[in-house]
């Protein structure tokens, strides 16, 4: 669904910041144990402010709602102040949710088509923390557009049908102004299944983002929260309570990173002083105490190697002032980069989210198992087409087989299902496999199953055919027919033709099951999915 309305350096000017580089914690002294076990899930107030209006004007907003400050980027790069400065103010009333964005900026360039791409602000909305129906409303300034109204789009991320349509619109306006310009918008909570009210929680996180020109490689993006991959990391998001008056408050951020798999860089930074008040950051039994003054910007170091982390439960570094604990982040969620040794595979980022929903949400035992490439991960009603039963879907897009065989051990085996589904042989073949090298690959995972999951069945969806392929079609369907002759001969080993009923008649496929892009499936191609799979499971 897509909605658009009419309308490099780094300066430390008024921030204090400390900077653990390459650091490793050395315990000072004992931690009491209510300090070791920190919740994960801080909730951030937000007031309920009535008479609010989306006009990109700040005079409906009470003067005592001081902004917040949004200072740094995921690794705590501070933008220089001249180029880029931002600050934000949040709210709710019984319409939905609000959002203003001041944003001081040099130079202003807009993409549209890719407005992640440059100047702007994105939001990623949900339920609750962890809840994977996340909608995501990227905004521009629009200064082409007329009326004062802002670009906007919605991608919608939702896994669940049972959220309704919003017959209100989201709405954005922007205000320019000689240092930059303002953002004001208001999100109807109907789209994520949310009816406003005290008490009421949700989930969100807030990036926004500065581009000087196309292809900008000194580019900013400044999340509220600090993890990313928010479209796909359910946990990537603060937790927030909408509250009668009680405003949020600005606290120092705290920003981690671990580089080449060795070491954890960490910042700590704030645009205040605290006089005479204790930090303290805790990290399992480890802890360092620390002051934010007046006397300038201050910087400690530690050395922090990645086997010292904590594991399990205990993965976590917590930011308290006095005895306030102001945030937790899951170290297992800390943003990776590599200086100096090769990336991982391009799916390592998808995997290791698997892994982190895992950790907060264990799936249950001898569930339905969905694995393999974009069909699957782009499955978002797959629970409910499965009549609610129990199933799990690890879908990375892009995949082939060799990739899922290389995984086994971190998306199929941890689950002990009772019924693996696989989907690949589309990017396989598009890619130059040939038909008898992914058959290989296909015995390769059954014998690994064989022996790691004696009792489960595995069954292989056919190879789909698809507008924007069918010059593959050819080798797909010899890959069908060679993987389908092998699963006959396999005890517990089936193969399901996903194939023939998505043509119309041979040689000319159905043209309304598939998405924009004549490659993926649409909601009436996964009805016809569903229907048979369905079908073929009840026999």
């Amino acid at each position: 669904m897509n909605i658009n309305f009419k309308n490099k350096g780094c300066t430390l000017r008024n921030l204090f910041i400390i900077n653990l580089l390459a650091f490793s914690f050395v315990s000072c002294g004992s931690v009491k144990d209510d300090l070791i076990d920190l919740p994960f899930e801080i909730r951030q107030p937000i007031p309920f402010i009535p008479g609010l209006v989306a006009d990109g004007l700040s005079g409906d907003w009470p003067g005592s709602y001081t902004p917040l400050k949004i200072l740094s980027d995921i690794c705590g790069n501070i933008p220089d102040s001249n180029d880029f400065q931002t600050s934000f103010r949040i709210a709710w009333n019984e319409t939905g949710l609000f959002i203003q964005a001041e944003i001081t900026d040099d130079t202003v360039y807009e993409d549209p088509d890719k407005f992640w791409n440059g100047d702007g602000l994105e939001l990623f909305l949900s339920p609750a923390r962890g809840s994977l129906n996340i909608i995501q409303v990227s905004v521009r300034p629009g200064f082409e557009l007329s009326d004062s109204l802002a670009a906007c789009r919605i991608y919608d991320h939702r896994r669940s049908e049972l959220l309704i349509e919003s017959e209100t619109s989201i709405i954005f306006c922007c205000e320019k102004s000689s240092h930059g310009y303002t953002l004001e918008g208001f999100v109807p909570l109907e789209l994520i299944g949310i009816e406003p009210d005290q008490d009421t929680a949700m989930a969100i996180q807030l990036y926004l983002n500065d581009a000087d020109h196309e292809d900008d490689q000194e580019n900013h993006s400044l999340p509220w929260y600090s993890i990313r991959d928010s479209y796909r990391n359910p946990y990537a998001c603060h937790s927030i309570r909408f509250t009668a008056d009680q405003y949020p408050e600005m606290h120092p951020e705290i920003r981690t990173c671990i580089v080449d798999e060795q070491t954890v860089h960490l910042k700590v930074i704030g645009d205040r002083a605290y006089d005479e008040q204790t930090f303290r950051i805790i990290s399992g039994a480890l802890q360092h105490r620390f002051k934010l003054n007046s006397k300038g910007p201050g910087l400690k170091h530690w050395t922090f190697p990645e086997h010292k982390i904590p594991s399990g439960r205990g993965s976590f570094v917590g930011l308290q002032l006095e005895e306030k604990t102001l945030q937790v982040l899951d170290l297992e969620m800390a943003h990776r980069v590599y200086e100096k040794i090769d990336p991982p595979e391009w799916y390592e980022n998808e995997i290791r989210i698997f892994e982190i929903m895992d950790k907060y949400s264990r799936p249950p035992d001898s569930a339905i198992l969905f694995t393999g490439s974009s069909t699957i991960r782009r499955w978002y009603s797959l629970a409910d087409d499965m009549d609610q039963r129990a199933v799990i879907n690890r879908g990375f897009g892009g995949s082939v087989m060799e990739e899922l065989n290389l995984n086994l051990e971190r998306i199929v085996f941890p689950y002990n299902p009772s019924m693996i589904l696989v989907y690949e042989g589309d990017n396989d073949i598009t890619r130059g496999t040939t038909p008898s090298a992914f058959l290989d690959e296909c015995k390769i995972f059954i014998n690994q199953c064989r022996h790691r999951l004696p009792d489960t069945e595995i069954i292989f969806l056919s190879i789909k055919p698809s507008p924007a392929r069918m010059r593959y079609w050819k080798q797909m369907a010899r890959a069908n027919s060679m993987l389908e002759d092998f699963c006959r001969t396999q005890e517990n080993v089936t193969f399901i033709d996903i194939t023939s009923p998505m043509f119309k008649k041979p040689g000319i496929l159905k043209s309304d099951i598939y998405a924009g892009d004549k490659v993926h499936l649409n909601e009436k191609g996964y009805a016809l999915l569903t229907q048979v799979i369905k079908s073929n499971l009840s026999k």
